[in-house]
Order: C-alpha cells, then structure tokens, then sequence
C-alpha cells in the first residue's frame, strides 16, 4: 500500500512538471513568433525605405545599403530576427515533442521547424560573427 502511495506522488510529481513544461514552451514559443514578426517587419521596413533611398539617390549613410559587411543595421537586425525564429522554432519542436504529434498538421508543424531551424542556423552562422564584432567595439 505504501508503494502504491510513492508511486502516484511521482506520477503527480511527473504531471506537473510536464504542464509546467508545456506551459512555458508553449508561451516561449507565442512569444518568439510574435518578436520575430515585429523584427521581421521592421527589417522589411529598413529594406524598403533605404531601398527607395538608395534608388533616388540620397541614402543618408556612409556604409554601403544591405552590405553584410559594412551595413551594421542590416547585419544586427538579421542577428535579431535569426534567434527569435530560432527561439520561437526550438520551443515549438520540444512543445510538439512533449504533447506528441499524431496528426498531418502536427507532423507539418514539426516539419516547419526543422526548416525554420535550418534557415536561421544558416542566417546566424553568416551574420553573427559580424554582429558580435560590431557589439565588442561598442562595449567598453
């Protein structure tokens, strides 16, 4: 009798920490869908208008427009987006991981994340270096 007992204050035990899992994974992954959304249109919005600024020639700045090099805003902004796609990709692959996928649009969504996974890992393994280069000089 007091096995049985020991045995449902695991299982309990167990159960909460798996919702408390669920729970944070599946605000994580809220969470990094909306940011990156909002980064993401900001980046488009920098694209557009210094495009447009770039084509009647009066970009007001000295570094060369979507440069990866040498254009800062362009290779911060891309950092940015990057790992919140890749925060929002993770928290959602481990939330499907932990609820179980059985169905086609479960299966999908775990198929989105392994490429929303690779595309960031590729953005950041090209704009990173650069990125924490440009944030060493700033700190002090």
């Amino acid at each position: 009798m007091n096995g049985d007992n020991n045995l449902e204050l695991e299982h309990s035990r167990q159960a909460r920490i798996a919702s408390t899992l669920e729970y944070v994974l599946g605000r994580l992954a809220i969470v990094g869908v909306a940011a990156s959304l909002v980064t993401s249109i900001l980046l488009t919005g920098y694209t557009l208008v210094g495009g447009f600024l770039f084509v009647i020639d009066s970009y007001p700045y000295s570094w060369a427009f979507l440069s990866l090099e040498n254009d800062p805003v362009f290779y911060l902004s891309l950092t940015v987006v990057s790992v919140l796609v890749l925060l929002s990709a993770v928290s959602l692959l481990l939330y499907e991981f932990l609820t179980g996928f059985e169905t086609q649009r479960d299966r999908l969504v775990v198929l989105c994340c392994y490429v929303a996974l690779g595309f960031s890992g590729g953005t950041l393994h090209i704009v990173l270096s650069q990125a924490l280069e440009f944030v060493s000089v700033l700190l002090p």
